[in-house]
């Protein structure tokens, strides 16, 4: 089988994708860390030979244009061969351009209708259909990209740039719902008091994933006693005590509970019957009423 590509992705015509993406990443580098940019390039350079263009560019056949330009973007941004250095591969830049080349040939084939459909005809002859770029493929390209833009968040995160991270997290979340991702797109949404609601939304989801982790049952406690849901915030924070025997934290909110609690019955009880008969004679009640 020939590539569709193929024969019309001349060397002129690849240097200026390579300029135009080096330029992207001079205006916004790639922030993968380098352990998973080189794992990622190991990946792609082992399975190379057995993917086609739409497992390569993880799409589908009914992907939109649009979409595939992303998906292409995303994965020459990883592969430009610029990056040979940062990934420890001087020396082995053929193996990056083989792969940024591989990346063009599959966007330019899969984005023009009628080298799409010639390349979907030739793919055919060989056994492959449409359902064979399965849902687990492409649910495992949006698991790695998750990973890659969670990577991200954590950093903005650490740096203090939560609004950032909160609208990278949100992408995230939605490729790949992890526990994990939730919480701490639920801490960064907790910065903000007016994003408590979302917050304790996001971290009930992660603990509905992930019951028996203590940290987050404390955490998604004390969103609750800022909420003023005592009997909720009671409820995360017993299981995070149980959890972790240790955890100062929520016993100390549970004791704040406790008090709060009792202030309460003592308010709702009403003045003494002292009180409410001074009240009757004098008209003038004493300084000292209420809990």
């Amino acid at each position: 089988m020939t590539d569709g590509a193929q024969g019309f992705l001349s060397a002129e015509r690849l240097a200026r994708f390579r300029e135009r993406i080096e330029g992207s990443l001079e205006e916004r580098p790639q922030e993968l860390s380098v352990e998973a940019h080189r794992r990622r390039v190991a990946e792609l350079l082992t399975d190379l030979g057995s993917r086609n263009f739409f497992e390569l560019l993880g799409v589908g056949p009914m992907t939109e244009e649009a979409q595939i330009h992303r998906a292409y973007t995303n994965l020459a941004r990883l592969v430009h061969p610029v990056h040979a250095p940062l990934l420890s591969m001087d020396g082995r830049e053929p193996a990056l351009e083989v792969l940024f080349e591989r990346a063009t040939e599959a966007y330019l084939t899969l984005s023009d209708r009628d080298l799409r459909a010639r390349y979907e005809r030739e793919l055919a002859a060989t056994g492959w259909r449409p359902e064979a770029v399965s849902d687990e493929a492409r649910g495992e390209e949006k698991r790695r990209e998750a990973r890659r833009q969670f990577e991200i968040a954590e950093r903005l995160a650490t740096d203090g740039q939560y609004h950032d991270a909160v609208q990278l997290l949100g992408q995230v979340v939605r490729l790949d719902p992890q526990a994990g991702y939730l919480a701490l797109l639920g801490r960064c949404l907790a910065r903000n008091p007016h994003w408590t609601q979302e917050a304790i939304n996001r971290y009930v989801e992660a603990v509905r994933l992930e019951p028996r982790v203590a940290a987050r049952r404390r955490e998604l406690g004390l969103l609750f006693e800022r909420a003023g849901n005592r009997a909720r915030a009671r409820q995360h924070l017993e299981a995070a005590a149980e959890l972790d025997p240790t955890d100062e934290v929520s016993r100390e909110a549970l004791e704040r509970l406790a008090r709060a609690g009792e202030r309460a019955e003592r308010g709702a009880a009403g003045p003494s019957w002292l009180v409410r008969l001074l009240r009757r004679l004098t008209g003038n009640p004493p300084d000292d009423d209420g809990p």
